[in-house]
C-alpha cells in the first residue's frame, strides 16, 4: 500500500456545524445585499476562530441543510497544497454566475465558462498557453505603453476638485477608464462609464447571492433583475467595439494600437473568446485595484508616520518634477511595502474560493470530494502564528525579509516560494499590471496634491471586495501651495 493510498484511507474531518438556510446564512447574505457588515467573509472567519479555540484544527468543515459543504483553510501549508495540487482541486464555479452570459459556443459535454474563461477554466496545456499569452500582454513593454495613460486618467479625473471629494468613487472611476481605455484602446462616455462601473458593483453582490443562496433567493431579494439590466448594457456596449475593431483590423492591420483587443485581435482569438477575456479582466481587474487603492489610503491617514516616509519616498524620487514616470515607479520600494502590508490586512478578497474534485489530504485530516474550499487570506494575514504583532501597520516588518512571500500571506493566490510547479498557475494573472497601476496612481496624486482627511468610513468586509465605505478627502495642488 503505497502512502498517498494509507493517507487516504484516514477519517474525513467531522462536520462541526450544520447552518440552517435561515440566521448566519441569510443575515450575512442580506448585509453583503445592503453592502454592510458582518457579511460572509466576516461569519465564516469568525467560525474558523472558534473551530481552532475548540478543537486546535486549522480546517473548520460547515454544511448548509441543502446539502452544501464548506471547508474554511486556515493553515499556510494547507494553503500551499490547495494551490499547488490541481488533480485534486479546481477552481470551482464561483465566478459562473457573472460570467455564464458569454455568447462563445460551449464544447459538447462541457460548461462554457468551464473551457475558456480564465477565471474559470481549469489547467491544461491549452489554458496555460492562453494564460501566458495574455500575461504578456500585462507585464514588460506592455506596462510601460499602459504607464502615460495612467497618469493621464489620473489627472484629468482629479483636475479642479477643489471642493471635498469621496476618493473611495474617485479611485473606481480612475481604474475604470484605465481597464476600458488600456484594455479595449477606446473612451466612453460619462453616462456610460457610470452604467458599467454599476455593472460591476452588481456583479460582485449577484455573484456572492446566487453561490450561496442559490438563484431564487437571490431573484427575491431584488438582483437578478437589476443584474440583467446592467449586463445587457454592458454587453450592447462592449460587444460592438470587439466586432467593429475586429473589422477594422482584418481590413488593415497597421492601424493596431497598444490596447489588449488589439492584442488578441492580431493573435486570432475569436470573437467569443476575446469577449470572454475582455469581460474576465474588466471584471477581475477594475475593482479590486480600486479597492486596494482605497484601503491603502486608510492606513496612510491612520498611520500619518507612515505617510510622511512615503510622501518623502515620492518627492525624492520625483526631483523636482511634475510627475511619476513609469521608469520611476520600480524605484518606489517603500510604496511597494505599503502596498503588501495593506493587502496583509486588508485583501480585496477575505476568502479564495476553490472546490475538491477527490479526496485532498491536508496534514491528516481529509476533505471529501465535492467541498467548497475557502482559503482564509484575510485570517492567516492577520494570524500571530505568522505575524508579530499583526494588528499593528508595519511596512517595514522583518517578516518581509525572506525568499518568496512568508508564510500566511495569499492576496495574489499562490505564495511564492511555495513550490507551485510550473505547469500550475495559480497565481494571479493581473499582478503586475495592478501593481504598476496602484504605484502609478497613488505615487502622482500624492505628488501633485496635499490631501486632507475631512472623513473616512470603516472598512467592512461586507462589501465585496474589501474597501472603507468612504473617505472624504480635500486636495490641495502643492505647486499652488508653495508660491502663495
Amino acid at each position: 500500500m503505497n502512502q498517498e493510498t494509507k493517507n487516504l484511507e484516514q477519517s474525513e474531518i467531522p462536520v462541526y456545524r450544520k447552518i440552517s438556510l435561515l440566521g448566519e446564512r441569510v443575515n450575512s447574505m442580506i448585509n453583503v445585499y445592503n453592502m454592510s457588515t458582518p457579511g460572509y467573509h466576516d461569519i465564516l472567519t469568525a467560525i474558523s476562530n472558534e473551530v481552532r479555540n475548540e478543537t486546535g484544527s486549522d480546517l473548520a468543515i460547515l454544511e448548509f441543510l441543502n446539502g452544501m459543504r464548506i471547508c474554511i483553510v486556515s493553515n499556510s501549508d494547507f494553503a500551499d497544497t490547495v494551490f499547488r495540487d490541481a488533480e485534486r482541486v479546481k477552481k470551482g464555479r464561483f465566478f459562473i454566475p457573472i460570467m455564464a452570459s458569454t455568447t462563445a459556443a460551449p464544447v459538447e459535454g462541457e460548461d462554457v465558462v468551464d473551457t475558456i474563461s480564465l477565471l474559470t477554466a481549469e489547467t491544461s496545456p491549452e489554458y496555460l498557453d492562453r494564460k501566458m499569452k495574455v500575461a504578456v500582454l500585462l507585464s514588460g513593454n506592455k506596462l510601460k505603453d499602459y504607464a502615460p495613460i495612467t497618469t493621464e486618467i489620473t489627472n484629468e479625473v482629479l483636475e479642479g476638485s477643489e471642493e471635498a471629494i469621496d476618493l473611495v468613487e474617485k479611485f473606481d472611476l480612475i481604474t475604470l477608464r484605465l481597464v476600458l481605455e488600456t484594455f479595449l484602446g477606446t473612451k466612453l462616455s460619462p453616462e456610460e462609464d457610470e452604467r458599467i462601473a454599476e455593472y460591476f458593483r452588481l456583479a460582485s453582490k449577484y455573484n456572492v447571492l446566487n453561490y450561496f443562496m442559490g438563484k431564487r433567493p437571490a431573484e427575491l431579494l431584488g438582483q437578478g433583475a437589476k443584474f440583467r439590466r446592467e449586463e445587457l448594457f454592458f454587453t450592447e456596449t462592449i460587444v460592438p467595439i470587439i466586432i467593429r475593431r475586429i473589422d477594422e483590423l482584418n481590413t488593415d492591420k497597421t492601424i493596431r494600437n497598444s490596447s489588449m483587443l488589439d492584442s488578441l485581435i492580431i493573435d486570432g482569438e475569436s470573437k467569443q473568446q476575446i469577449e470572454t477575456d475582455i469581460r474576465t479582466f474588466l471584471l477581475a481587474g477594475q475593482e479590486t485595484t480600486a479597492s486596494v487603492m482605497s484601503s491603502v489610503m486608510y492606513e496612510l491617514f491612520e498611520n500619518p508616520e507612515v505617510f510622511d516616509k512615503l510622501i518623502e519616498e515620492i518627492l525624492s524620487i520625483a526631483d523636482g518634477k511634475n510627475a511619476i514616470t513609469f521608469e520611476n515607479t520600480s524605484k518606489l520600494s517603500y510604496l511597494d511595502k505599503v502596498i503588501n502590508e495593506t493587502l496583509r490586512r486588508e485583501p480585496p478578497t477575505h476568502l479564495v474560493p476553490r472546490e475538491t474534485k477527490k479526496d485532498l489530504l491536508l496534514g491528516d485530516q481529509i476533505v471529501p470530494a465535492n467541498t467548497i474550499l475557502f482559503v482564509n487570506v484575510r485570517g492567516m494575514g492577520m494570524d500571530k502564528r505568522y505575524w508579530e504583532n499583526p494588528e499593528k501597520f508595519d511596512p517595514d516588518r522583518q517578516e518581509y525579509n525572506t525568499v518568496g512571500e512568508p508564510a500566511g500571506y495569499f492576496p495574489w493566490g499562490a505564495r511564492k516560494g511555495s513550490k507551485i510547479p510550473k505547469d500550475i498557475n495559480r497565481r494571479c494573472i493581473g499582478e503586475n499590471f495592478a501593481r504598476m497601476s496602484m504605484k502609478n496612481i497613488l505615487s502622482n496624486m500624492i505628488l501633485r496634491f496635499y490631501i486632507d482627511l475631512i472623513k473616512a468610513g470603516d472598512i467592512s468586509s461586507g462589501v465585496v471586495p474589501t474597501r472603507p465605505s468612504e473617505l472624504i478627502i480635500q486636495l490641495r495642488e502643492r505647486r499652488k501651495s508653495a508660491s502663495e
